[in-house]
């Protein structure tokens, strides 16, 4: 008897701690990573205009994962500037280059067919 206790024990001992390391496996940038670029493509802060859309339900950021992207094209001297807002032709007119990740038009739907994060006008 004591020993079927334990056994169940050990076993809801182990389950607990998988399900706890899979809640705390979250992906993190590494920030401390530096990539030396000798011979940039533009002078500081002077190159194309990047978009990179944070508007529609994406998981990333320039600041959240795509940090690295975003501190190797800036070194390289791009403007990266994040889209916080709904995309307008007016933003897409004055950047060079739109980044998307991962889009959604309602991160809430799941079900497929997913519908476009965005629209003709």
């Amino acid at each position: 008897m004591y020993s079927r206790l334990l056994n169940k024990f050990m076993l809801f001992v182990v389950i607990t701690t998988s399900f706890c390391q899979l809640a705390l496996s979250q992906q993190v940038p590494d920030t401390a990573y530096h990539f030396k670029i000798i011979a940039p493509a533009f002078k500081h802060k002077s190159g194309s205009l990047i978009l990179f859309d944070e508007a529609h339900g994406n998981p990333v950021s320039l600041m959240g994962l795509y940090f690295g992207f975003n501190k190797l094209l800036t070194e390289d001297g791009y403007l990266l500037s994040p889209a916080k807002t709904e995309i307008n032709l007016d933003m897409l007119t004055k950047a060079k280059i739109f980044v998307t990740v991962n889009a959604m038009s309602d991160p809430a739907d799941w079900d497929a067919p997913t519908r476009s994060a965005y629209s003709d006008t």
